[in-house]
């Protein structure tokens, strides 16, 4: 199984920050419902759906996501030779 990728979750955490409820972002199967949680959702959508239901109530849940974004971000310039397939 692939990893995670963690691309797309700023823009969900976006949308947890502007207020939609869960519904409006992936439906009870994990697939994006909004336009800005398409990339985040591309893959392992269940798994997704269930760390932004947690993220949906709880602040650190959100920041975490932020930083696994930022930290895969940093690691792909760094190491441009690697398979950035996600």
């Amino acid at each position: 199984m692939a990893d995670l990728s963690w691309n797309g979750a700023s823009k969900v955490v976006a949308l947890l920050d502007a207020g939609l409820p869960l519904e409006q972002i992936v439906d009870r199967y994990g697939r994006h419902v909004h336009p800005d949680a398409q990339e985040f959702c591309s893959s392992h959508s269940q798994a997704k759906r269930i760390i932004i239901k947690k993220a949906v109530d709880d602040l650190d849940v959100r920041a975490r996501l932020r930083d696994l974004e930022d930290r895969h971000d940093r690691v792909r310039r760094l190491y441009p030779c690697v398979n950035n397939t996600g």
